[in-house]
């Protein structure tokens, strides 16, 4: 074993050791900490509009990408067209419903 991993193993068996001798301060300290968390835990919001995220350039290229690929192995994919949807992609629920 080489002398990096007699450290790590050293620093390990001398953090196992003060973490047991102060076992109490340490359960104290978790239980703190994650009602801590838990009160900012009613803000967490998740977003599900990613439509900022790609150009109109990339939805179109990716959007010929994918129909070509599921059409190569036999898929019948319907998808609007570009003269239904601004590029041929849904962005909108109004064009998800036409």
């Amino acid at each position: 074993m080489g002398t990096y991993f007699k450290a790590i193993d050293r620093f390990a068996a001398a953090l196992t050791r003060r973490i047991i001798a102060r076992r109490w301060l340490v359960i104290a300290t978790a239980v703190a900490l994650a009602a801590v968390i838990g009160t900012g835990a009613g803000r967490l919001e998740f977003s599900t509009n990613y439509r900022g995220f790609f150009s109109d350039e990339l939805a179109a290229k990716m959007r010929r990408q994918t129909i070509k690929a599921l059409e190569s192995v036999g898929v019948k994919v319907v998808v609007p067209s570009q003269k239904e949807t601004k590029i041929g992609c849904v962005e909108t629920l109004a064009e998800a419903v036409k």
